[in-house]
């Protein structure tokens, strides 16, 4: 991509939260993808029936469900990628035996993306203000339909992906929606 096209692209997208680095060309040469668990946050209003220790083991469960989402949704869509995208299974197991599943959001993505031995990572954040108790669903409009939840409430989901050798951020998308999900 050119600079110029760049800065269109950019102000396009930034309508729709989405942000390219003037280094996004770097992305060409990746050949393999890592996609870590996302950090989830579930605020529930309004609920006598749910428990601060049921949304704990939510929120555990929708940062796995969002990885997989995720690497299902690319894995779909694989032919319009240049990129291999690290198993699930593969990326989760190192990251355990190397000590690094705990302490991931205090690790720089760069040096994950190292000890994974990938090209990069995506990573990212979801949280969810839910009017109600009911928690199925949540994630799958998410990534095929751009809406986030399931239920009456607020959600926002943000991803990046940052390259290894630079550590830099070279996509990164912010979505708020609001409103009644379904």
């Amino acid at each position: 991509l050119l600079y110029k096209d760049l800065e269109e692209a950019n102000k396009k997208a930034s309508k729709a939260g989405v942000t390219f680095s003037k280094n996004l060309g770097i992305i060409a040469t990746h050949k393999t993808v890592a996609i870590l668990p996302f950090s989830t946050d579930i605020e529930v209003k309004k609920s006598k029936t749910t428990s601060k220790k049921e949304v704990i083991k939510d929120e555990a469960n929708l940062s796995d469900d969002v990885q997989v989402a995720l690497y299902k949704y690319l894995m779909k869509n694989q032919f319009g990628y240049a990129v291999d995208f690290q198993e699930i299974s593969k990326t989760n197991q190192i990251l355990k035996n190397k000590g690094l599943l705990q302490v991931m959001s205090s690790t720089p993505n760069e040096d994950l993306a190292e000890a994974l031995g990938v090209d990069a990572v995506i990573t990212g954040a979801f949280s969810k203000e839910m009017v109600g108790s009911k928690m199925k669903n949540v994630i799958t409009k998410t990534l095929t339909s751009g809406l986030i939840g399931s239920a009456t409430g607020e959600a926002e989901i943000k991803m990046m992906i940052t390259d290894r050798e630079s550590g830099d951020v070279i996509w990164r998308i912010d979505t708020e929606e609001k409103g009644k999900f379904s």
